[in-house]
């Protein structure tokens, strides 16, 4: 009886460290995205999550700031650089910011439409369509696909994945 709880406990202890460690996993990933609201800054933090400290904002700029993403952990998105609108670097090194403070917006080859996904792989089964242009928030990365909320009537949104090529990062670039 001994050696089962033993054991029992010993598998348990496992789970809950390999739990532990996935969610405490980094999903690396490179694209662009740009700040949602161009009339407001957004704080950086050394880690993933509120109750990590500030070590810079970056200033708002109405016509839009450029965040470059390196990887994604929950609700945060890991960054390398910012640049505004004059193409000036605002941010360098290593930083969080909240994902839901960006944009991407959808785009398609030559198509009015852009397909999502359940899952960051094209041979999963897609969920929809959406029209291109649509600026959608970011939600997190994997690899080269972008984790976005895709807007619904009466709903805060539903959670989807769309692949590189169809968004664009840029605030001032024509995505279409």
């Amino acid at each position: 009886m001994f050696n089962n709880l033993k054991s029992v406990f010993t598998l348990l202890v496992i789970f809950c460290v390999t739990a532990q460690a996935a969610a405490q996993r980094v999903e690396l990933c490179d694209l662009a995205a740009y700040v949602a609201d161009p009339l407001s800054g957004v704080n950086v933090r050394t880690g993933a999550g509120l109750s990590s400290k500030i070590v810079r904002t970056i200033p708002k700029d109405r016509a839009g700031t450029l965040i470059f993403v390196t990887g994604s952990k929950g609700d945060w998105l890991r960054i390398s650089k910012a640049v505004n609108s004059k193409k000036t670097a605002v941010f360098e090194g290593s930083g969080w910011v909240y994902a839901p403070l960006l944009f991407v917006k959808t785009r398609g080859d030559g198509d009015d439409l852009v397909m999502y996904y359940r899952n960051p792989r094209t041979e999963t089964e897609d969920m929809g369509s959406i029209r291109t242009g649509l600026e959608v928030l970011v939600q997190g990365c994997s690899g080269d696909w972008v984790k976005v909320l895709i807007p619904k009537r009466g709903t805060e949104g539903t959670p989807a994945w769309l692949p590189f090529g169809s968004f664009c990062g840029s605030p001032w670039e024509d995505c279409d």
